[in-house]
């Protein structure tokens, strides 16, 4: 457990307002967060090509960074299986309970709501629709297929205009905390994987599961833990 209670002074019940710069901004992962799996490891795991195994032998040595990963595994997706691929997360997605309270409660409070994923959007965005969470703002890496069925071109991961990368995790989580905070908002972040260790350590409030939960454990970084919404919702 953690030696202390970071969600002090905190409340989601205190009406904030969001428009004018004060209250609470909440940040998102989205595989294994938002989702009660990694879809993205699924869909690499069912449709990248041959070989993209050694990514993971990679990252796990110690050799290989999370955004390398993300490239390599990005370049061995099949541009023309993308209807197949949405249709198999689709399948095998499910929501964790309680997102359509706290995104509701959120809106009724001016509170910002945000997904910051180190997945592919082709699939986050479809989930999310899906759902009804289309209006979500999402910060997402997606990837470009060339120009589709037959192309030549290898599929490359890209990011979208005004989101900060790093080599470490590809998409930088941290940036999407900082941000909020120097607009005054004290900031929520929710997560359960490795693309979350850095910015566990810089949100003000950190709601943790997974080896994320382990990462803030053995370094006494306050947390607390969450298996659904609810719990983040009850927050204070």
């Amino acid at each position: 457990m953690c030696n202390e209670d970071p969600a002090a002074g905190v409340r989601f019940g205190s009406g904030v307002e969001g428009a004018a710069g004060g209250g609470l901004g909440i940040v998102l992962d989205f595989d294994g967060t938002i989702t009660d799996r990694d879809i993205g490891d699924k869909v690499i795991q069912r449709f990248a090509a041959a070989g993209w195994e050694e990514g993971l032998e990679r990252l796990r040595s110690g050799e290989w960074s999370i955004g390398k990963l993300q490239r390599w595994e990005a370049e061995r997706l099949p541009a023309d299986r993308l209807a197949e691929m949405e249709a198999y997360a689709l399948q095998i997605a499910r929501i964790r309970p309680g997102l359509r309270e706290l995104v509701d409660f959120a809106d009724r409070h001016g509170i910002y709501v945000e997904v910051a994923s180190a997945g592919f959007e082709f699939y986050v965005r479809a989930i999310l629709k899906r759902d009804g969470f289309d209006d979500l703002k999402t910060a997402v890496p997606r990837v470009a297929f060339g120009d589709g069925p037959g192309s030549t071109q290898r599929p490359r991961l890209e990011f979208p205009a005004g989101l900060a990368t790093c080599e470490r995790v590809g998409l930088c989580k941290c940036e999407r905390v900082w941000r909020l905070q120097r607009e005054g908002r004290r900031t929520v972040f929710v997560g359960d994987g490795m693309s979350d260790y850095c910015v566990a350590e810089q949100a003000d409030v950190v709601f943790a599961r997974g080896s994320l939960a382990r990462y803030c454990r053995e370094r006494n970084i306050p947390h607390l833990i969450y298996e659904d919404f609810t719990q983040v919702l009850t927050l204070g």
